[in-house]
């Protein structure tokens, strides 16, 4: 009986052996890399679109460790680091980062790197990582969609700009907005008012409309204010010189002219349409189209260069100096009646 005992223990031990050998001879496998499995709007992964004043919610196997180490993680779209958005881990799960886009200069760098002309959203590849390292990767593809703006904030800002638009219109033409304040009932329109009111126009408009749009109210720039510096000058310069010339004439021209219509007072003086007003006006127009095709297209106000800023500057100047020279011509006084008698005899 022993000896049979024996034979089996003598039996079974190598066969043990020889298979723990060959269990440790087989390749062990390999722990799953860090990497991006899934994104959403937070809190639900399900909504794969989010508006720059929400929070995305990213996914992840393996990045408890690299949290736990206190590793800055960063958000990336389309591979480019985001170093503004930073991860908040969830409490309930360490490996679910949540990035919030609503941060200033987050949303600032969204609108400056994936902003396309003319397109409300963009979509794109989330993933995050380690700030100054690759992204993690991403499993599957993460069709990911940010929303700059809604197309009814759109309509409404358009719709703002034409009420705008209308009562500034009116006021023109029933005030005297843009009109010389001389003792005529109809008097005509200034040119220097009315560059002052289109700029002014523009301006504001725009702002609105970036604001309404963006949500940015710091949208005003160095060329918005020479501009409206510059039509501000060219009005307050009119003013003084046809103050001067009526209070050095009372019978001056200007003190009983009439309105001729817009386009012949913008243009004409006593001697019919001038150079100098033509050029003001033509330049004030083309600027002022470039200017609101770029804020409609870029959403942020255009900088000009230095030269065309002076070309308005020129402009203006030549609009004043010649302007001193304008209607000279004096409403002749009634005769007396001894002129009258003068002349019958």
């Amino acid at each position: 009986m022993k000896n049979a005992i024996y034979f089996l223990i003598a039996v079974c031990i190598p066969t043990v052996q020889a298979q723990t050998d060959t269990t440790s001879r087989l390749p062990k496998e390999k722990p799953l890399p860090d990497s991006v499995i899934n994104v959403g709007r937070w809190p639900e992964l399900t909504i794969k679109q989010a508006y720059l004043n929400q929070k995305i919610l990213v996914k992840t196997k393996g990045t408890s460790e690299l949290l736990q180490k206190n590793e800055h993680i960063i958000l990336f779209i389309n591979n480019i680091p985001i170093d503004s958005c930073e991860a908040r881990p969830n409490v309930k799960n360490r490996q679910d980062l949540i990035f919030n886009l609503n941060e200033k200069t987050t949303t600032e760098t969204l609108w400056n790197l994936f902003y396309t002309r003319g397109e409300s959203k963009r979509t794109v590849t989330i993933s995050a990582g380690v700030r100054g390292e690759n992204p993690l990767p991403v499993v599957q593809p993460n069709n990911f969609t940010i929303v700059f703006y809604d197309t009814y904030w759109l309509r409404g800002a358009l719709g703002v700009i034409i009420l705008l638009l209308i009562g500034f219109i009116l006021l023109g033409k029933y005030t005297r907005l843009i009109k010389h304040p001389n003792k005529s009932s109809d008097p005509p329109y200034s040119l220097a008012r009315f560059q002052l009111a289109f700029w002014t126009f523009l301006i504001v408009s725009s702002y609105i409309y970036i604001w309404i749009i963006k949500d940015d109210y710091n949208s005003l720039n160095s060329t918005a204010l020479i501009l409206l510096g510059i039509s501000a000058g060219t009005a307050l310069s009119g003013t003084i010189i046809s103050n001067n010339q009526e209070r050095q004439d009372s019978t001056h021209a200007l003190q009983h002219k009439k309105s001729a219509g817009l386009i012949e007072d913008l243009l004409a003086d006593e001697s019919g349409i001038s150079i100098h007003r033509f050029q003001n006006l033509l330049f004030t127009l083309i600027l002022g189209f470039i200017f609101w095709v770029q804020v409609y297209k870029d959403l942020e106000m255009p900088v000009f260069s230095d030269t065309i800023l002076t070309l308005m500057g020129i402009s203006a100047s030549t609009y004043a100096a010649l302007k001193v020279n304008e209607n000279k011509d004096k409403v002749s006084p009634a005769p007396t009646s001894q002129q009258q008698q003068q002349n019958q005899s």
